[in-house]
């Protein structure tokens, strides 16, 4: 006989946190054993999903710099236990790609995807979209919509990785995803699917776009991170200083460090990877 369900104390409905939102798809300490453990039912899953969507959409109406502090420390903290399960999905949508999609905006998530442990992912995504495609035209349109505003994210920060989509899944995408181009027009949604047919098709405007949208969030990675400057090495031409926490915000002195700390330490987390 199942038992009831009973979150424990840490897991709290009302407070999302970095420990909780990864909870519910089975990372860290506060996970339970139901929410770890993939063959206890579909019930168990949608139920961990709902509750995931709960806590997301309580930090939606809470101030923008709060929830960004939450995103970056689950990205700081989590991404490689999250990208491990997303690389075991053979699901096109998941509370997995639900929270990694969530943490996108972060500089952590950019940096991650931009290094090697991030590699086969622009297929691996584009693989679980286009065989999961009629299911997943059957889901709400927020749902489809964040399955493909990862694909999207991905293929503007992994622009060589559009090759490495497979022929059969890119033909799957061009051709259906016209589908949701039609059935929500003037949405997000529908704008989300034509630049995945655009940089999939290699059209000159789209490949333009992603290209000035990928240097955009790459740029903190090669500048000094204080309000102003725009300095890509040292006074006497060495390396940026680099954060000894989080390994991501870069200054070319001292000087700039502490400017900037005021509004960079919410942020700042140590780093898993």
């Amino acid at each position: 006989m199942q038992r009831p369900f009973q979150p424990t104390s840490g897991l709290s409905l009302h407070l999302p946190t970095a420990k909780s939102l990864v909870a519910w798809v089975g990372i860290g300490s506060l996970a339970t054993i139901e929410v770890r453990d993939g063959h206890n039912g579909d019930n168990r899953a949608r139920l961990n999903h709902r509750l995931l969507m709960l806590q997301m959409g309580i930090l939606q109406r809470i101030p923008k710099p709060l929830q960004m502090q939450i995103y970056c420390e689950v990205a700081a903290t989590y991404l490689p236990e999250l990208v491990d399960l997303w690389r075991q999905s053979t699901d096109g949508y998941s509370s997995v790609i639900e929270l990694m999609n969530a943490v996108s905006t972060s500089p952590y998530f950019v940096r991650f995807m931009r290094s090697e442990a991030a590699v086969g992912l622009v297929y691996h995504h584009a693989h679980l979209v286009a065989t999961n495609f009629t299911k997943l035209s059957t889901m709400t349109m927020d749902e489809i919509a964040s399955t493909a505003q990862l694909l999207w994210t991905l293929l503007v920060l992994q622009a060589e990785g559009i090759d490495e989509v497979a022929d059969a899944d890119k033909n799957i995408l061009v051709a259906r995803m016209p589908e949701w181009v039609r059935k929500y027009p003037g949405r997000s949604m529908s704008e989300v699917a034509e630049r995945c047919i655009g940089i999939l098709t290699k059209q000159p405007a789209m490949v333009f776009l992603a290209k000035s949208v990928g240097g955009m969030l790459i740029e903190p990675f090669s500048k000094c991170g204080a309000p102003g400057c725009y300095n890509t090495t040292r006074a006497d031409g060495t390396d940026l200083l680099q954060c000894g926490r989080c390994k991501s915000a870069l200054y070319c002195d001292v000087a700039h460090q502490l400017a900037a700390w005021p509004k960079h330490k919410s942020v700042c987390f140590a780093v898993a990877f």
